[in-house]
């Protein structure tokens, strides 16, 4: 007992190194998860993001297609000829980012940019 009261800092000094230590390992453990969430946030904002980019590339693309369609039936072939290059780029350049970001089968897409680069082959 006389060991005690002669050594009361040095025990002190134990009990705070302790708690100290028991506090270190809770914030690291604290910013871990922190980091984690903050990280699987970030993951599905950038998926959010690219498919909200995608969706507004495919309203484009829909638009481009429309006028393409009217230039074949209108028969303006020069017209046509001309949106073709455009358009396959848009449409390989949505299925190359919504490749990127799902695995997901295009086969849709995969047929539109057959289909377009038929026609510039014609």
């Amino acid at each position: 007992m006389e060991y005690l009261v002669q050594n009361w800092g040095s025990l002190a000094g134990l009990v705070v190194s302790a708690i100290g230590l028991t506090w270190a390992i809770w914030t690291a453990r604290q910013a871990r998860t922190a980091a984690r969430a903050a990280e699987s946030a970030s993951i599905r904002t950038r998926a959010a993001l690219g498919r909200t980019l995608s969706l507004a590339d495919i309203e484009r693309a829909i638009a481009l297609i429309r006028d393409l369609q009217e230039a074949l039936r209108r028969q303006q072939w020069d017209v046509a000829v001309a949106l073709c290059p455009g358009l396959s780029a848009m449409l390989h350049d949505i299925n190359v980012s919504i490749a990127i970001g799902q695995e997901r089968d295009f086969s849709v897409l995969h047929y539109a940019v057959g289909q377009i680069s038929g026609l510039e082959g014609e």
